[in-house]
């Protein structure tokens, strides 16, 4: 039986808002599809990300931690999904 959609929270968005919606919505679908880990949703992200708009992308998922990156311009996004936070971006 699928879960209860969580809720989402963007913090902070240098994204487009399709390719934004695109991360949220592949997260929440993982996350309500099934018990995964954290890496395998890093690698889930950054796989269809690299795919889907060219290489170099990075994705840090966990309930707490920090960050200090340089990202490319217009290619980041740190949100929320339930208390999981997801930190997309791609590297210069």
């Amino acid at each position: 039986m699928a879960k209860a959609e969580p809720s989402v929270t963007v913090k902070v968005a240098d994204m487009d808002c399709k390719r934004t919606q695109e991360a949220q919505k592949l997260a929440t679908d993982f996350l309500r599809f099934g018990e995964k880990s954290e890496m395998q949703l890093a690698q889930a992200l950054k796989r269809h990300f690299d795919a889907a708009f060219g290489p170099k992308w990075l994705c840090v998922v966990g309930a707490e931690f920090g960050s200090d990156v340089t990202h490319r311009a217009g290619d980041f996004v740190f949100f929320f999904v339930g208390n999981l936070g997801i930190l997309l971006f791609r590297a210069p």
